[in-house]
């Protein structure tokens, strides 16, 4: 029975005719389906029938998934510009579309996110909940060189989805609930201009909480005398218990470490 404490929230539970089910709540008319109101996703939830009940799963019917990819390049005096493709979708979407309000408002979101001035401007699926967004631009990353006599440093990671590790306590006794699947891709194809070559960069890494619950990794390919770097970060469950927040908080700190790393480049 409905009470404070539980049960306290009413959704729908439709059977499709291949059988498959489907969850919906109206109550909130930005989120298009499959997706749920993030406060629905409370592990499980009791369906009630005209004769019975039983258990449903109330998880993320959809991942939280975003790419950027960069295609850059560097002149001999330090500028860096190029192009910037950016990709939303799932509960990313929904929360870029709530984060910003209106679509003249993303290009000040995406340049503060990046740290760079992007131009000409192009959206598409933004007004439409049941699409994915798609932005194309054109950035000037020059701020993001810093020269010093014949050396540019690079920060290889331009945007990152954590600045800092979101857990700060040393210990939890409650479990830390991410509540959505989550999914990020980073990719940087620098090219490199004449008399410029790569002087230093890291080694490429990859790690794994246990079982395979997150996943990271950063890579670092020389091409043709070019340099292309991938990041991808990625949690499949987002429920960690308490038993795992240690190994949580050590792979945010991994995350972050890893996101400051820098490229050196030499003009010969």
């Amino acid at each position: 029975r409905p009470s404070l404490q539980q049960f306290n929230h009413v959704i729908v539970h439709a059977t499709l005719s291949d059988n498959s089910s489907l969850l919906m709540d109206a109550s909130q008319d930005d989120v298009p389906l499959p997706l749920l109101p993030l406060h629905n996703l409370n592990d499980r939830g009791r369906l009630i029938m005209e004769e019975t009940s039983t258990w449903v799963d109330l998880k993320a019917p959809a991942d939280h998934k975003t790419a950027l990819q960069l295609k850059l390049a560097l002149q001999s005096d330090g500028t860096l510009s190029g192009t910037a493709k950016y990709k939303a979708s799932g509960y990313a979407s929904l929360e870029n579309r709530r984060e910003v309000g209106q679509v003249t408002a993303l290009q000040q979101h995406l340049e503060k996110w990046t740290g760079q001035t992007l131009s000409e401007v192009e959206v598409a699926g933004f007004d439409n909940s049941y699409e994915e967004i798609n932005v194309t631009a054109q950035m000037d990353a020059s701020a993001a060189v810093m020269n010093n006599e014949n050396l540019f440093y690079i920060n290889a990671i331009m945007a990152s989805h954590y600045q800092e590790n979101p857990l700060t306590a040393e210990t939890r006794l409650f479990p830390v609930d991410l509540q959505t699947p989550q999914d990020y891709v980073y990719v940087l194809q620098l090219e490199l201009g004449e008399g410029i070559v790569i002087e230093e960069i890291p080694e490429s890494i990859n790690f794994a909480l246990p079982e395979g619950k997150g996943r990271y990794s950063l890579r670092f390919i020389e091409l043709n005398g070019d340099l292309q770097i991938i990041e991808k970060l990625s949690f499949n469950d987002p429920l960690f218990y308490a038993q795992e927040y240690t190994a949580l908080k050590s792979f945010f700190d991994l995350v972050i470490e890893q996101q400051q790393a820098m490229v050196v480049l030499r003009k010969e």
